[in-house]
């Protein structure tokens, strides 16, 4: 399979939409299965980092046939951060026991989908036929 700079895009807006929205949604539902004690608080901060994830799933879905690299550069850069910075979270949370098992799952999410950002930022705006006009 040839993965191009749209495909990524469109795979990373959805992971980002159906996660941000079962944790807006369906917050319990979540907790149960990351094994995660319900409370007032962790409802919120469920449903925060949701509606994050809604934001950065419309963003990849709004940029995927974007035409202006340095714009898709800025996207990729800052949502590699925030996997990065993801990654290293759930994975000390899965380690530590705050989360049970399932928690690798996010550890892999987090890292294909970084994987993915970097791949696509160091090939730049040539990556794919699709992104060569710029």
């Amino acid at each position: 399979m040839n993965l191009n700079l749209n495909t990524f895009l469109l795979i990373s807006a959805i992971v980002a939409l159906l996660f941000g929205l079962g944790f807006v949604l369906l917050p319990g539902v979540m907790f149960s299965i990351y094994g995660i004690a319900a409370s007032p608080a962790s409802y919120l901060g469920f449903r925060l980092f949701g509606s994050v994830l809604v934001a950065i799933g419309l963003l990849n879905w709004l940029f995927k046939d974007s035409s202006n690299w340095e714009a898709v550069r800025a996207l990729l850069l800052s949502v590699a951060i925030g996997n990065v910075i993801g990654l290293l979270l759930v994975l000390f949370a899965t380690i530590a026991g705050t989360i049970n098992a399932m928690g690798w799952s996010a550890v892999l999410i987090y890292l294909l989908l970084g994987i993915g950002d970097a791949y696509f930022v160091s090939r730049g705006p040539g990556a794919t036929p699709e992104r060569r006009s710029y």
